[in-house]
């Protein structure tokens, strides 16, 4: 099965999220900051991000854009992740290069499809 790679500064959002997603069969890693996924990225090349916008230090959508700026990476799935939801925000999240948008607390049969259907276009 994929790998995945989760990006959140939220421990428990990390765990559970992880848990879920290896319940589904994916294989799981992941950085609690932008600047450690964007070491380990391009070097675990997953088949799918979530990445949360909300993020000390280098913020998601830096996260999102420099993702898109590198060769390696510019194709990759990039689904975000925030309790941010006003249209702007989401606009500013997709222009940064992320595939999809998803509120927290996340709808969990959502974010499975969105998944699902992203990781299909990649394989």
């Amino acid at each position: 099965m994929a790998c995945l790679y989760i990006v959140d500064d939220q421990p428990d959002t990390h765990i559970i999220l992880a848990r879920l997603l290896e319940l589904d069969g994916y294989t799981v890693v992941g950085a609690h900051n932008g600047s450690e996924a964007l070491k380990q990225i391009p070097l675990v090349r997953p088949a799918l991000v979530l990445l949360d916008l909300a993020l000390p230090g280098i913020d998601g959508l830096t996260v999102a854009k420099q993702l898109r700026t590198n060769s390696s990476t510019k194709h990759l799935p990039i689904i975000a992740m925030t309790a941010f939801g006003s249209n702007e925000y989401r606009s500013h999240a997709i222009a940064a290069g992320c595939s999809e948008y998803l509120l927290k607390p996340l709808d969990f049969v959502k974010l499975r499809s969105m998944i699902a259907q992203l990781v299909l276009q990649v394989a």
